[in-house]
């Protein structure tokens, strides 16, 4: 990688460093960090990987949000890199060098070196595969073996990872099919199946409980409900992530289809076109969100390195612009707060309150929780040192601990202040007690509702599933 692009990512690091640290942890990076504590070959919601990362990197860099969040970073900066090879491979050092760009620009991709969620180990494995796998079919034999080191990582990161080897099945049953009578591919996918065999495992012993949650499980615990509203949610999910680069992004792939009789262009296609596929058919069943799409976004930032007209620089530097002034109200203190802030700060007060309120309460106090949110930053801001209830996700592959143990609990109930507690009816008692006010930026942002909760009733919950 050219110096001058290096020290721009490294730069781009810097910056995600000074966000990180001024950002909130997220409910999902909470529910992950509550992962790393619980270390399995299998979750609920994803396969490992990320909880892995997780736990070697909070062991050394501490459960704060830069600890939570060095993995990503680190990542991100991984991601960048194999970028820049697979591009420069496929078209050239300056068109790789321009798909960083792209890809440090846009939010879509610049957003998974940044939270730490399982897109961010996927996009790199989604990478390595894709820039391994085009050697590969192209003659190099012997990196076979590392596209499907990669393809299992991607599988070990998100189920999404499984369009990895759909990707590279797909271009080489239609470009060269020579491989098709040679052993390296298939000792590259017994790798990658080697690799994911654990999580196989953890399913089976747990019910097929991820299957069942990938399958629709998700959608009716916690998801919105499908429909028109649904696909309204991801059209402005997905352009606030890819602000003024979202109509480039859809010529890059109409690019790669007009002009698939080019090798390169098709296998960009078969590594980004089924992951495209596959969320736009989720839209209308009500939780495909934006992010889905990084992945296939960074294969397309290779095209839109190549091409590099004058639109696409224009909205490149747009979007750029944009994400370094969310940077700023992220970091600056005297400038109003970040969109979303309302619904993310405030945790770490409420955290001391209910670790007060329990102490008050003695010994064998719980948190319960309605929402998988509230349950997830619970749990992180109390550091896991108090059982949490979710009240509505019990069930095989659960984190959360069965709350038929925990009949007659007492414990803390905490809502956002315009919500109602719904569960009241599982308690013998309930008392309100006064709210958690917060304030940010020296302006008034966000209020919670605790309750003490006494005599818990396991009987008035849903059953698993």
């Amino acid at each position: 990688m050219p110096a001058r692009l290096a020290g721009l990512v490294l730069l781009v690091a810097l910056v995600r460093i000074a966000v990180a640290a001024s950002l909130p942890v997220h409910h999902d990076e909470a529910y992950y960090w509550l992962w790393a504590r619980r270390l399995a070959w299998g979750y609920l919601d994803h396969p490992p990987l990320l909880a892995w990362l997780l736990a070697g990197a909070t062991r050394v860099a501490g459960d704060g949000v830069l600890g939570v969040r060095a993995t990503p970073i680190l990542l991100g900066v991984a991601a960048a890199y194999a970028l820049y090879v697979l591009g420069r491979g496929l078209f050239g050092e300056a068109a790789g060098g321009r798909a960083v760009l792209v890809f440090l620009a846009v939010p879509i991709t610049a957003g998974a070196g940044l939270l730490a969620a399982p897109d961010s180990p996927l996009l790199l494995a989604w990478l390595l595969a894709a820039w391994l796998g085009w050697q590969a079919a192209e003659g190099r034999g012997g990196r076979w073996l590392g596209a499907g080191a990669a393809a299992g990582a991607a599988l070990l990161s998100k189920v999404f990872g499984a369009l990895v080897p759909v990707g590279l099945i797909g271009y080489v049953g239609t470009r060269r099919r020579h491989w098709i009578g040679c052993p390296e591919p298939y000792m590259a996918a017994a790798l990658a199946l080697g690799l994911f065999s654990p999580v196989v495992a953890w399913n089976a012993r747990h019910d097929w409980a991820g299957l069942w949650f990938v399958l629709g499980g998700r959608t009716r615990l916690s998801g919105p409900q499908p429909g028109l509203g649904a696909t309204v949610g991801f059209l402005t999910d997905h352009l606030a992530l890819t602000v003024l680069t979202a109509p480039a992004f859809a010529w890059a792939l109409w690019c790669c289809w007009r002009r698939r009789a080019d090798p390169r262009y098709a296998f960009l296609l078969w590594m980004a076109a089924p992951l495209a596929l596959v969320t736009v058919a989720a839209v209308p069943t009500g939780w495909a969100p934006g992010y889905w799409l990084s992945p296939a976004y960074a294969m397309m930032a290779v095209v839109l390195g190549t091409a590099w007209t004058r639109p696409i620089r224009v909205a490149v530097a747009g979007t750029a612009a944009a994400q370094l002034a969310f940077a700023a109200l992220a970091v600056v203190p005297w400038l109003p707060p970040f969109p979303g802030a309302r619904e993310h700060v405030g945790w770490d007060e409420v955290g001391r309150r209910v670790l007060a309120e329990t102490r008050e309460i003695g010994p064998g106090a719980v948190l319960v929780a309605d929402r998988y949110e509230t349950a997830a930053l619970l749990g992180y801001h109390t550091r896991d040192t108090i059982p949490v209830l979710h009240l509505r996700r019990p069930g095989q592959g659960s984190i959360w601990p069965d709350p038929a143990g925990f009949r007659g609990t007492s414990g803390v109930a905490v809502t956002y202040a315009d919500q109602t507690f719904g569960w009241s009816g599982c308690f013998r008692t309930v008392e309100e007690r006064d709210l958690v006010e917060v304030v940010y930026r020296r302006r008034p942002t966000q209020a919670f509702r605790v309750f003490r909760v006494h005599g818990f009733r396991p009987s008035c919950l849903p059953g698993p599933r």
